[in-house]
């Protein structure tokens, strides 16, 4: 199946939006401090040892949630309003015709 240029422009938007959400987790993963909530990323500190370690914890729902449902909102609404204006162009030649 040959893809058209429309369809390869929307596979690396994808997948340059799921690299800029791993790039943020990553940046914030590691540039956060005890305490530190971010949408991707908190930090606690370890309280099982003495020492003042922290614990970084990756909120991977948030991740999942923020990689896969704006990509396919995306094409959703992109094929939406691709029909949506085919459909009103169908309209205007048949009125047309009559």
């Amino acid at each position: 199946m040959k893809l058209s240029g429309w369809y390869r422009i929307g596979i690396v938007l994808s997948f340059l939006w799921c690299l800029l959400i791993i790039g943020i987790t990553v940046y914030q993963f590691k540039n956060s401090n005890i305490g530190d909530n971010t949408i991707f990323v908190s930090t606690v500190s370890d309280l099982l040892s003495n020492t003042p370690n922290q614990v970084l914890v990756t909120n991977n729902k948030e991740i999942l949630f923020f990689i896969t449902v704006p990509v396919i909102a995306g094409w959703i609404l992109v094929f939406a309003i691709i029909w949506t204006v085919k459909w009103i162009i169908r309209g205007f030649k048949e009125d047309k015709k009559s």
